[in-house]
C-alpha cells in the first residue's frame, strides 16, 4: 500500500511541476520573451534537467522557440508600458557608447603615432650600437 501511494503521490508532484513549467514557457512567449531554460528556471524553481529530459515539458518548450511570437534578439524584456523608458535608456546607453567610442579611437590614433616614432628611435639607437660595434671593432 505505501508503495502505491509513493507512486501516486510523485505522480502528482511530476503533474504539478509540468504545469507549472508550461504555464511559465506560456508567460513568456505572451510578453514576448524567448523562454530560455535558464530563465525557466530561475523562473520555476525546477532543474535545468527537468526541462531538458521531461519529454513533454522539451516538446512545449521546442515548439515555444520555435513560436513566430517570440522573438530571440529582443534586448530587454519588460511589459508593454515601460517599452518607452527602455528605449530612451537603450539610446542614451548607445550615445553614452558612442561618444567612449570616439574618445577611445582617438587615444588608438594617438598611441599609433607614439608608436612610429618609438621604431624610430629604436631604429636610431641600432644604428648608433652598429657604429659603435664597428669602432670598439677597429681598435682591437
Amino acid at each position: 500500500m505505501n508503495y502505491e501511494k509513493m507512486i501516486a503521490v510523485n505522480r502528482i508532484e511530476s503533474e504539478q511541476k509540468i504545469k507549472l513549467a508550461t504555464m511559465a514557457i506560456e508567460q513568456l512567449i505572451e510578453r514576448g520573451e524567448y523562454p530560455s531554460v535558464t530563465l525557466l528556471v530561475k523562473k520555476t524553481g525546477l532543474s535545468r534537467g527537468f526541462f531538458y529530459k521531461n519529454p513533454e515539458v522539451r516538446s512545449r518548450l521546442d515548439a515555444a522557440v520555435q513560436s513566430p511570437n517570440v522573438s530571440c534578439r529582443r534586448i530587454w524584456s519588460e511589459s508593454k508600458d515601460s517599452k518607452n523608458d527602455n528605449t530612451e535608456a537603450l539610446q542614451m546607453d548607445i550615445m553614452e557608447y558612442k561618444v567612449r567610442n570616439r574618445s577611445l579611437s582617438q587615444e588608438n590614433e594617438e598611441l599609433r603615432g607614439q608608436i612610429e616614432e618609438l621604431k624610430v628611435q629604436v631604429e636610431k639607437l641600432k644604428s648608433r650600437i652598429k657604429k659603435k660595434e664597428l669602432s670598439m671593432l677597429k681598435k682591437l
